[in-house]
This record gives structure tokens, C-alpha cells and sequence, in this order.
């Protein structure tokens, strides 16, 4: 590629990043695992954009998200993008559905009790019905925004054992560090069961340079309110 080339994408990106900022709002791009797929999406919209088997990549942050889903509503009534301290309201109907209040406390709310889950039909069940996801910002060649990589209940033990693995070792050590090879794992939906569904796996690759870290706290600050 010749200077030229370089110096016009290096400009065009720019100008972009800068728009995205101040200009309108980028749609956000979500990574869900679903069987023995990683799909991505546009927010709102569940028509996939692309699918993968595994992504490497570069995940630059991660946050603990919550939220209360009624049956037949594609989205939560309340949500928690705090790192599950606060719910927030996505609507006064949302607060007569639920009997929430925006502020609530998660830790004593009554949808974050064993018990408390409903199913399709409002049966009853033994879960919660406030649902604990994992929110992972993930730098991937293909897109030039972050992924949002939502992590159910069935995949978030699986990151926080990874994520948890650098912060115990001596010296101690951090995800963002690395470039990450996210897997799908199939398990069976119960024992002897021929029903499967995909949990991730992620496995660490190379490590990164100490410029490119840098870089990645820069990244940060620029998209974690991504996660919000």
C-alpha cells in the first residue's frame, strides 16, 4: 500500500471516529452465543450481520449486567449496566409491570431471588427472573467499532474463571494483556439428553506488546461507555 493510500484511510478513519463522537450514535454491534454459533447483530435488530464458530480477538473491557424480562418483551424492563448494584427503568409501564423503581438496589430486589423466575406461559419456576449477564468489549478485525460480546448465565462462569485466572497469578496478570481466542463449548442441555446448547471458552493467546496495551487503555476510555 502507498503513502498516499495510507494517509487518506488514516484520514477517513479519523473523521469517522470523530463523527461517530459527536455527529449521531454509532448502532451498537452484539455478539451472543447462540447453539454452536457466535452471531452478531445490531441492537434491536436479531437479523445476523455475520456468524463465527470462534473469534480471536481483543477484549479491552468487561462489566457485570442485569436485567428483568417480561414474557413476550424483547427488552428488559429493568436493567443494571453498574456492574449489578442499581436497576434502571426503561419505562413507567416497565415500573407498573415490575414494581420496581429506577435506583433499586439489586442485591435486595425481589426478581434477584431464587423463586422469582416465570416462564412463557407465567409459570412459575426455581431461577431468578433477573437474568446476570457478562458485557465484554471485544476488538475484532472484522468491525471497526467494539463488539459487545453478552455473555448468558450458561457461558459467564466460563469468563470469570478466565478473567479470574490473571488476577490471582503471580505476578498478577490482566485479560486485557492478551488477544483472546473465544470458543464455543457444547454441552448437554441435561444429562443423557440429546438437546445441546454452546457455552464459551476462552483461551489465551499472544501476549501483547507494552505500546499495544497502552493503545488498549486509550481504546478504553474511548468506547467502555459502550457497556452503560
Amino acid at each position: 500500500m502507498d503513502n498516499s493510500l495510507q494517509t487518506y484511510e488514516a484520514q477517513i478513519a479519523e473523521i469517522n471516529a470523530r463523527d461517530m463522537a459527536t455527529g449521531y450514535d454509532a448502532p451498537k454491534l452484539i455478539a451472543t452465543i447462540q447453539k454452536n454459533q457466535i452471531v452478531v447483530s445490531t441492537r434491536g435488530n436479531p437479523v445476523p450481520l455475520k456468524t463465527y464458530s470462534q473469534m480471536t480477538g481483543h477484549i479491552i473491557a468487561a462489566v457485570k449486567s442485569r436485567g428483568v424480562r417480561i414474557a413476550g418483551l424483547k427488552v428488559p424492563e429493568c436493567a443494571s449496566s453498574d456492574g449489578g448494584i442499581t436497576g434502571h427503568l426503561t419505562s413507567i409501564e416497565a415500573g407498573e409491570i415490575t414494581g420496581l423503581r429506577t435506583g433499586q438496589l439489586c442485591a435486595t430486589c425481589k426478581y434477584n431471588k431464587f423463586g422469582s423466575a416465570v416462564d412463557k406461559e407465567g409459570n412459575p419456576g426455581k431461577g431468578k427472573r433477573c437474568s446476570e449477564r457478562r458485557n465484554l468489549l471485544f476488538l475484532h478485525a472484522d468491525w471497526s467499532v467494539p463488539l459487545i460480546l453478552s455473555l448468558s448465565s450458561t457461558s459467564r462462569g466460563a469468563w470469570d474463571a478466565y478473567a479470574g485466572g490473571f488476577a490471582v497469578a503471580r505476578p498478577a496478570g490482566s485479560y486485557l494483556e492478551y488477544t483472546t481466542l473465544v470458543g464455543i463449548e457444547m454441552k448437554a442441555r441435561l444429562e443423557n439428553s440429546a438437546e445441546q446448547y454452546g457455552t464459551a471458552r476462552f483461551t489465551a493467546m499472544e501476549r501483547l506488546s507494552r505500546e499495544q496495551v497502552v493503545d488498549a487503555f486509550a481504546l478504553r476510555k474511548m468506547y467502555e461507555s459502550m457497556l452503560e
